[in-house]
């Protein structure tokens, strides 16, 4: 594992990063503050909790309200969502044992802001680096809404603790000193540079990890033996496994699926790499005039694609998309229910009730997606099989062929039988 082996020979700099961020802790954590923990369940926001632990039982500050902040996409890599909801009991656990209640809140996009919703009902093609659609909806609003209750947050000072470092990606260094203060002394020698500059509701949000590398964070991990983090350690058991969002168009290869000892996370990266590519298709997309794109929405045949895509992964995989099942309509449907079991003209309208206020320009009847006519079938076809061309020598592909499955070639045959 990346930095396990070097922790032996880790420096005295490292040990004097641990106490930096408790020296940190002091100054900003003052009494009857509400402290917010943002946990994704990663090994930065993991080593972040702990330290915070350590710092709790070591000065023991009287009257802190700890809150736990998880947001779930519905769309997350099954094995890391399990783990971060357990690793988050085991965290009440621990800080109720030291006298310090904490206060889990998950937040999950609501019906019409999921994944499945948007791609089926909306048609939303795969994100871009011009339309990042996904991280508004699916992380930073449903976030932004629990912080946005001022009346139970204005009575305290509020500090958002992040696991945010910058030395991620050369993308993150740029968005990090955008959002963060800086410091002529050098890195981590003020403490405004581990402070954001943006102003939120009167939040404070502070990146006490700014400045730590994956060796620091390994090596602190495996410094702990008051957690149990065994299940972590596997998820990052391969070199460079990175987690996110299944169905992440952003990136060329989802590690995290790849990383999995289990073949059967590698459809969903087949999936992931097929709707990239449909996506991409013109006889896909409907146009539009406005923009930086003449393609806007899915049309008929790219939506009716997405609605079979999800139906073949799981079939074929035998994993159950959760979200599928987590999203609920008013009527506490569920969207599995409402997608694949209902019958049409009482699906049709529950959907039409749920999202009222669509585009017309995007709106197309669940019916049409459902049962395509034969002109959308034809084109349906002929997509399928530039998909099947076009995804041979991406990456992505590749490295599932090397595994001994052609998973994307599985997919796209079993969605041309259906049509």
């Amino acid at each position: 594992m990346e930095g396990l082996e070097q922790v032996k020979t880790a420096s005295s700099s490292f040990q004097k990063r641990i106490e930096n961020v408790h020296v940190l802790f002091t100054k900003i954590i003052k009494p009857k503050s509400r402290v917010i923990i943002a946990y994704s369940g990663g090994k930065d926001s993991t080593a972040l909790l702990i330290l915070f632990y350590n710092w709790l039982r070591r000065y023991t500050p009287e009257n802190i309200e700890v809150v736990l902040l998880h947001n779930d996409t519905l769309g997350e890599i099954p094995p890391m969502e399990l783990w971060a909801r357990k690793f988050m009991k085991q965290v009440e656990h621990l800080f109720d044992e030291l006298g310090y209640s904490v206060k889990t809140i998950i937040t999950s996009p609501p019906l019409i802001d999921t994944f499945y919703w948007r791609v089926v009902i909306r048609g939303y093609p795969a994100p871009s680096y011009n339309f990042r659609w996904c991280v508004k909806l699916l992380k930073r609003d449903p976030t932004h809404r629990i912080l946005q209750k001022s009346a139970s947050f204005n009575e305290k000072k509020t500090i958002l603790l992040t696991g945010l470092r910058e030395n991620e990606s050369t993308d993150r260094i740029k968005s990090v000193r955008q959002r963060y203060g800086g410091c002529s002394s050098g890195a981590g020698k003020c403490l405004a540079y581990f402070l954001s500059v943006e102003s939120f509701n009167h939040i404070e949000k502070v990146a006490p990890l700014r400045n730590w590398e994956d060796i620091d964070i390994w090596s602190f991990l495996s410094l702990d033996s008051t957690f149990d983090i065994s299940d972590l350690l596997e998820l990052y058991s391969c070199e460079g496994a990175r987690y996110g969002c299944w169905h992440c168009t952003l990136v060329k290869v989802q590690w995290g699926l790849h990383s999995l000892n289990n073949d059967k996370y590698l459809y969903l990266d087949a999936a992931r790499l097929i709707y990239r590519k449909i996506s991409d298709i013109p006889s896909l997309r409907k146009r539009k005039k406005t923009g930086y794109s003449k393609f806007g929405a899915l049309n008929v045949a790219g939506r009716a694609i997405m609605f079979r895509l999800f139906e073949a992964v799981e079939k074929i995989s035998g994993i159950k998309l959760y979200g599928l099942d987590e999203a609920k309509t008013r009527s506490n449907l569920s969207l599995r229910e409402l997608f694949y079991q209902l019958p049409i003209e009482q699906a049709e309208e529950i959907i039409n009730l749920e999202d009222h206020k669509i585009n017309p320009k995007r709106y197309i009847r669940f019916s049409e997606i459902k049962t395509p006519n034969e002109e959308n079938i034809s084109i349906i076809r002929k997509a399928l099989k530039r998909v099947e061309k076009m995804t041979r020598n991406e990456k992505s592909r590749q490295l599932i062929v090397k595994k001994g499955v052609d998973a994307v070639e599985e997919i796209i045959q079993y969605l041309y039988s259906e049509f």
